[in-house]
Parts: structure tokens; C-alpha cells; sequence
């Protein structure tokens, strides 16, 4: 299978939201794979409409589908694209990190990437862009200390600043091979290893599901992509990715 992801590249100093700009009327003629890459974010959002500060010196990237998919299969890509951020960090830093379900990267407790999935749909065009932003040269020492004391970035954690479009670079290559997996059906054989580091494994953790909180322990992620959670009376729940706070 050729390479979808990057078959074009589109690089800016600047944008509001590289999702929002990827989602717009007016890219409707992008093809799909292509991924959007800004220096800085004005707008950048995460998962329920929150802040994504996106300082210069991250890499802030969103890669558009096209295709007409089954929005699991999307759920599926973007644990694979955790994965393979996760392993590009630790190719660099020698360090482990964890799957946060469903969309982030963290090093111990800190979040240093955050993934973001959303949908379009323009009369017959179904779009999905994945948004990607990673702490790499930008210290969380200059975010509000609300958010910086639970994040971190690659040059907090080592001191050292990185080459940015190495970094895109070998993440993109592993995002392929991830996308190639997924639409083979073989997303399956990578849950050993990611449930083998997911985030908080055996731990009890605060959900809200619909008005409610509950503490659930976090079992593993299944071959849906939906979280198991067991509750104290050892119950099983399946979490499907908008079910969560």
C-alpha cells in the first residue's frame, strides 16, 4: 500500500487551529493524508472544546481523511498514532511513556501530547482530521501553572532542544505503517503492547459518565478501541471515546 499520510505537506508560521483550517470549506479539495503543520496555534483546542496552549517550538500537526470510514476505525487510528508517538519520544530520550485512553501521551503523570479527533460532513463529504500536538522545545514553565504543573515537554525532561521536522518526520513514517495496520484489521496484535503501557492500568480513576462520577479501575483497552473499567462490585464497563470527561 502507497503512503496516504503526508502525500502532501502544507507548513505555516501561524494558524488559529490547524484541525479547524484542515476541516474547512475551503481545503474541501485537499486529498486525503494530507497534514497540516503550524510553528505556533492561536486557537488550538483539545478534547472538550479545552485550551491547547501551542507555543512555538511544539509540533502542532493534523493529518485529513477523506474516505468514507466507520468513525471506529478513526478510534482504532488514534490509539495507533499515541502509540507511535510514544515510540518516537522514547527513541529520543530513552525514557517510557503511556497511552492515556483515548488521546494522550504522558511521561509519569504529566501530559506531554495531546490527540484530538473531528468530523465534517459537507452535503455527500465525510471528512476526519486527527490533530496531533506534542511538547518538544516549548517549556510548560511558561503555560498558566494550572496547566504547566500537569504537563511537561521534551526539553524540561532532558534539557535539550530537538529538531522538530525530525521529529514529524519519523512519527509521520510510524502513522503509515499504523494507518496500513488499522485498514488490514490487524489493530488487535498491538493491544499487548499498548495495554502493557496504559496509563493508570489497575488504578481506580474519577469518570464522569453522563452527570455522574464514578471511580472505575482501568482494566484495558479492547479491540474496539473502547476502555474497560471495572467497578468496585467488580462490574465491567465498555467506555466508548465520547463517554468521557
Amino acid at each position: 500500500m502507497k503512503t496516504i499520510i503526508g502525500c502532501k505537506i502544507i507548513r505555516l508560521k501561524e494558524t488559529d487551529s490547524t484541525n479547524r483550517l484542515a476541516l474547512s470549506s475551503e481545503n474541501a479539495s485537499l486529498p486525503s493524508g494530507t497534514v497540516i503543520i503550524a510553528e505556533r496555534q492561536t486557537a488550538g483546542k483539545g478534547r472538550k472544546d479545552r485550551i491547547w496552549y501551542s507555543e512555538k517550538g511544539g509540533l502542532y500537526m493534523s493529518i485529513l481523511f477523506n474516505e468514507i470510514n466507520e468513525f471506529g476505525f478513526f478510534y482504532k487510528f488514534a490509539i495507533l498514532a499515541a502509540l507511535g508517538v510514544k515510540e518516537t519520544l522514547e527513541k529520543l530520550t530513552g525514557d517510557s511513556f503511556f497511552i492515556k485512553w483515548p488521546n494522550d501521551v504522558y511521561f509519569h503523570d504529566k501530559k506531554i501530547c495531546g490527540i484530538l479527533l473531528q468530523s465534517s460532513t459537507q452535503g455527500e463529504n465525510n471528512r476526519v482530521v486527527v490533530g496531533i500536538g506534542i511538547n518538544i522545545n516549548n517549556s510548560v514553565s511558561n503555560l498558566p501553572e494550572e496547566i504547566g504543573e500537569k504537563s511537561i515537554s521534551l526539553i524540561d525532561m532532558t534539557g535539550k532542544a530537538y529538531d522538530i521536522e525530525e521529529i514529524e518526520t519519523d512519527i509521520l513514517n510510524r502513522l503509515n505503517d499504523y494507518y496500513k495496520a488499522v485498514k488490514k484489521g490487524e489493530f488487535k496484535t498491538y493491544l499487548p503492547t499498548i495495554n502493557k503501557f496504559l496509563y493508570k492500568k489497575g488504578e481506580y480513576t474519577e469518570f464522569l459518565l453522563g452527570v455522574n462520577i464514578r471511580a472505575l479501575k482501568i482494566i484495558e483497552i479492547d479491540e474496539e478501541a473502547r476502555l474497560i473499567v471495572e467497578d468496585r462490585n467488580k462490574n465491567r464497563l465498555n467506555l466508548d471515546f465520547g463517554e468521557v470527561l
